[in-house]
């Protein structure tokens, strides 16, 4: 899947690099999509801060995810391993945790800038963000640090602090033990429980 920044989403054959279809929202530009993970829909969140499910063989929209009035929009999506809930950050500076059937918004965290750090711009807003395969924890970005959150109740858990850049995508490895993040501090970083 590639965003075209033209209001559209290119997807391709992975085995020989086509193009199978192009999905065009005449009215939004997404942000970031993320594959279920049995790969028979495709997540999608949009500057409008909604997030929408694709089905992977029509390529027909399923359902909406409606954002809050006000959103500047959705800045990254996840799905829970055992694909029931969807997990979103936005230029609210929230985390939201979603029921993927119903999509219903079934937590919202506070704020995740650190309490300290004073006032943030937009640009300061998460821009990634993952749940455990165990989906017990979030992790999202906020400027050069990463938040971690209970997944339950979207409750802050914590700050880990030490990448001098900001953090463009964090991963937990497969038995949670472990998070991955990659920087523009130009660094890959391995963050222990």
């Amino acid at each position: 899947v590639a965003g075209t920044g033209d209001r559209g989403l290119k997807i391709h054959d992975t085995s020989n690099w086509t193009e199978i279809t192009t999905i065009v929202i005449p009215t939004d530009i997404e942000r970031c999509a993320r594959f279920l993970p049995d790969s028979s829909g495709l997540i999608v969140g949009y500057y409008t801060g909604d997030l929408r499910l694709w089905d992977t063989t029509t390529w027909t929209l399923m359902r909406t995810f409606d954002g809050p009035p006000g959103n500047d929009g959705v800045t990254g999506v996840d799905v829970s391993s055992d694909g029931l809930r969807v997990v979103s950050c936005d230029a609210l500076f929230r985390v939201r945790v979603w029921d993927l059937i119903t999509t219903q918004e079934l937590a919202v965290s506070p704020s995740v800038r650190h309490p300290t750090a004073g006032s943030s711009s937009g640009s300061d807003a998460p821009n990634a963000i993952a749940i455990s395969h165990d989906g017990q924890v979030i992790a999202t970005t906020w400027r050069n640090d990463i938040v971690m959150l209970n997944a339950s109740d979207a409750s802050i858990r914590g700050w880990v602090l030490g990448h001098t850049s900001r953090p463009k995508s964090v991963r937990f490895s497969n038995d949670d033990n472990v998070l991955y993040s990659v920087s523009g501090d130009r660094t890959l970083r391995f963050w222990r429980k």
